[in-house]
């Protein structure tokens, strides 16, 4: 069992005295296909994508009562948000509801999609809500068709 892993997808990195295992491979080859298939399904629909960036400036809260809305022009595929650069980042790809955050250290972030709005909030920290009193930049990839 390999004990190092990919930053990206997790996919296992071998070492010479790892004990190589079938279940191991099926993972990766499970991750891998659900990347790759979740590519082909936004790359089909290239003709039709829109880029977006707008930004917005946080409120200092966090919670349920102060989740982050966004609302797009058209129906968001993919969403890059990032505060100062290097502490700040997340990717959210539609239709997933978590995804791993970087925010100087990382952690589980939940999101709600809803037609062409994206949201999120936690109960630990506006920081960690992507919430403080700063400005966010805000990049996403829509489907102009929808």
């Amino acid at each position: 069992m390999s004990t190092n892993h990919t930053t990206n997808y997790d996919l296992c990195q071998w070492e010479a005295t790892d004990q190589v295992l079938h279940t191991d491979f099926n993972q990766d080859n499970a991750k891998l296909d659900a990347a790759i298939g979740f590519l082909s399904e936004i790359t089909g629909k290239c003709g039709n994508c829109q880029i977006y960036t707008t930004t917005y400036v946080g409120t200092n809260q966090y919670g349920p009562e102060h989740a982050n809305i966004l609302t797009f022009p058209h129906k968001p595929m993919i969403v890059a948000v990032s505060g100062e650069p290097g502490d700040h980042q997340f990717l959210a790809f539609q239709g997933v509801e978590q995804a791993v955050v970087y925010a100087n250290d990382l952690y589980v972030q939940n999101f709600t999609w809803s037609g062409n709005t994206l949201s999120w909030y936690r109960t630990d920290s506006a920081y960690k809500q992507f919430n403080q009193s700063r400005t966010y930049y805000v990049t996403a990839l829509l489907d102009a068709a929808e």
